[in-house]
């Protein structure tokens, strides 16, 4: 049979209430006798004409719209290509949004007949609705990704959902921002196709039998502070005219002390495995990364927006195994094909001839961090030992080498040599030096603070004591755990 070539794309767009008895809505659907594409075929108004015409079930769970678009196309027999959905179309379905671009593409003809949008009933079950974002996420997007696409201080709305298994999805897409028990109103259809909401939590909409799909799910803004958005209003509010002089004075330059130590304090809260902590300083840590775009914004130098696309970009490139079709089956693999990706980065930038496989190592970094980093570098291009026993081997040889320097110059040298391969026995170990060092410093704080209190605890002064009295002091905070 040859195939008819599509000249004109219809989209019809279903009320959500009381479409059987909408006399229009049936003579439009009427004046088509070939075949209507819907992903809501059972619909009461499509089932009114399904002895006239042939009804073709579009599953949006299969394909992104883009895809699912296509695919219509590829199906149509006849001239005009007839779409059926929800409501105000664009706003509820992406496939008719890229059906739209298509006919755009293609210079076909294009009729949009529309009805009630589901959006517009949202004043009705919202307890907010003055406040309401009406960020309708489709079925697509949602489907995808493993936290919203939408910030959580403004009312939102997620329409439509036409399938069961996507309103879990859903559900653990949304548990990532709001809490468990956060209010959430599910639309959907009783039996009879009328319209109903179903008040309950959000760890519960799972749990909701509706007899009908698709459903829109609604629910209210979490605290006005809890947004990305509102911090950075905050921070531009600080650094206005009228805001806070000690912000308005800072600078590049004058902030970096302070990204520098924020930054210890998240490491501080992690060598304390302090979840109240980290979260803070956490908090803290972004304020400073905030305040640096915001400077940036004033001198039109970038904005936040860039700061985000660049690191997306870079992270969806050097990640062609989670976002392209490289296989890599272990850590290591991820980190030589790495290596790779940031080569050939180098090469298109033109800085392969001046900057090497090290260069991109921060000279700010602490030295036994920037020690390990140097030698993981080194490893990935396969500068390495082959087996832990040359490393061990290579250990004991600085430390020979050390006992046997004849002059402090050389002794700095030698002793420098010792912590380098050190750090080269910590990594062979896949152990953090920076980290097991600083360990290390804590449990002696810990344990000579005990030695000191247990000394004042016997009312002497610790000079009094010698090296012997005090180590029962120092096994006793052993043996506690310090």
């Amino acid at each position: 049979m040859t195939k008819i070539t599509t000249q004109k794309i219809t989209l019809i767009g279903l009320d959500i209430t009381n479409i059987e008895s909408n006399s229009e809505v049936l003579q439009n659907l009427a004046r088509f006798t070939d075949c209507i594409f819907s992903p809501i075929p059972q619909h009461p108004a499509l089932q009114r004409v399904k002895d006239n015409v042939r009804l073709e079930l579009i599953d949006l769970n299969q394909n992104n719209a883009a895809q699912t678009a296509e695919a219509i196309f590829d199906l149509a027999n006849s001239s005009e290509l007839v779409y059926v959905t929800i409501g105000g179309i664009f706003v509820e379905d992406a496939v008719a949004r890229e059906l739209l671009k298509l006919s755009r593409k293609r210079s076909l003809d294009i009729e949009v007949i529309p009805d009630i949008s589901i959006m517009d009933y949202a004043g009705m079950v919202l307890d907010s609705s003055d406040n309401l974002l009406c960020n309708a996420t489709d079925l697509y997007s949602v489907c995808k990704r493993s936290v919203p696409s939408f910030p959580s201080g403004g009312a939102t709305a997620i329409s439509l959902l036409y399938h069961s298994s996507n309103i879990a999805k859903l559900k653990t897409i949304l548990l990532s921002q709001y809490p468990a028990d956060h209010p959430i109103i599910v639309i959907g259809y009783d039996a009879d196709w009328n319209f109903l909401d179903v008040r309950t939590c959000l760890d519960k909409i799972d749990a909701i039998e509706l007899p009908h799909f698709p459903v829109a799910c609604y629910f209210n803004a979490l605290d006005e502070n809890s947004s990305f958005e509102s911090f950075q209003e905050i921070v531009a509010r600080l650094r206005a005219p009228d805001g806070c002089p000690w912000d308005r004075e800072q600078t590049h330059s004058s902030l970096r002390q302070h990204l520098l130590s924020e930054t210890y304090e998240v490491l501080a809260a992690l060598d304390a495995q302090s979840v109240p902590a980290l979260r803070e300083e956490l908090g803290d840590l972004l304020l400073q990364i905030v305040l640096h775009a915001q400077i940036a914004f004033e001198t039109d130098e970038f904005r936040m927006g860039d700061v985000i696309r660049e690191i997306n970009r870079k992270l969806i490139r050097r990640h062609p195994h989670v976002f392209g079709e490289i296989d890599a089956h272990d850590a290591n693999a991820v980190l030589v094909n790495w290596e790779k990706i940031k080569e050939a980065e180098r090469k298109e930038n033109g800085k392969i001839a001046q900057n090497g496989l090290l260069d991109g190592v921060s000279r700010a970094l602490p030295a036994l961090a920037q020690a390990q980093e140097y030698q993981e570098r080194a490893a990935r291009v396969g500068f390495d030992w082959t087996e832990i026993q040359g490393v061990i081997d290579k250990f004991n040889e600085e430390i020979r080498e050390v006992q046997s320097a004849t002059s402090p110059e050389e002794r700095e040298k030698e002793l420098g040599d010792l912590l380098f391969a050190s750090v080269n026995l910590i990594r062979w170990y896949e152990v953090d030096a920076e980290s097991a060092l600083r360990n290390s410093n804590m449990r002696f704080y810990n344990r000579f603070n005990h030695v000191l209190k247990r000394v004042k605890e016997k009312g002497l002064s610790i000079k009094d004591l010698s090296l012997q009295e005090m180590d029962v002091f120092w096994d006793e905070a052993k043996r506690m755990g310090m």
